[in-house]
């Protein structure tokens, strides 16, 4: 018999483990973002592989940013980056950072309507850079296609795309949720979190071959608590 899983949200001071339903293990928090208490470095390489998603404010306002998001100040950063967005209204790196911290303070509806601004801001740039792009033959045009995700512009769309579901998954909006990990992994199809937390939306949505599948598939990628969870139930992954 499956487990019932329950998924860690951390609470107030993001201390507390709120069980949706009993379950006698943790398969994973919900994105990384709510098990890190720092501003992970991860993201913040990732918001400067594509130019349009830098946060446009000068580096003594970004350690603010990252001085405030790190000691738990997530107002804070909110103000500052909201200083920011103000004067570059365009800028879609602010939007996302400024979603992670509204995340922090359980500001979910606000959180989602910075990466969806993020989304639409990035989408329009990227199509029009790709617009501008022109290929030799048509065979030059189809290999690059195929190499699409792995032009590093597209990233920081897939990380939009999973914060946002990660914060449909605490609104407990699942559907909608595998909507956005569906976008995010079109977009990059290694982002190990979207597979695990699609896969916990698919559970709640009580579509447990899905859920299985995405687990085995961020499993295959080396994501451990998937891999521990697959070899408990005895599933080959």
């Amino acid at each position: 018999m499956l487990p019932q899983l329950r998924f860690q949200v951390k609470a107030r001071f993001w201390s507390e483990a709120l069980p949706l339903t009993p379950a006698p293990r943790i398969l994973e928090p919900l994105g990384s973002l709510f098990r890190e208490i720092s501003l992970p470095r991860r993201i913040r390489i990732i918001l400067l592989f594509a130019l349009p998603l830098t946060p446009v404010v000068s580096p003594a306002q970004w350690q603010d940013v990252e001085k405030a998001y790190n000691s738990g100040n997530f107002q804070k950063a909110v103000d500052i980056l909201g200083s920011s967005i103000a004067v570059y209204p365009e800028n879609a790196g602010n939007y996302i950072v400024r979603g992670m911290c509204y995340a922090r303070l359980d500001s979910f509806v606000l959180a989602i309507q910075d990466y969806n601004h993020a989304i639409e801001i990035n989408s329009k740039v990227l199509f029009t850079q790709m617009k501008k792009e022109t290929y030799k033959d048509v065979a030059e045009e189809k290999r690059l296609l195929q190499d699409y995700e792995n032009d590093l512009r597209w990233r920081p769309l897939s990380l939009a795309f999973r914060l946002l579901g990660d914060a449909h998954m605490l609104l407990l909006e699942y559907d909608v949720a595998v909507t956005d990990y569906d976008s995010a992994l079109v977009h990059y199809s290694q982002n190990v979190e979207a597979y695990v937390n699609r896969g916990n939306a698919n559970w709640r949505l009580n579509d447990r071959p899905k859920a299985i599948r995405d687990w085995s598939k961020a499993a295959s990628l080396g994501n451990k608590s998937s891999q521990d969870l697959l070899n408990e139930l005895g599933i080959r992954w």
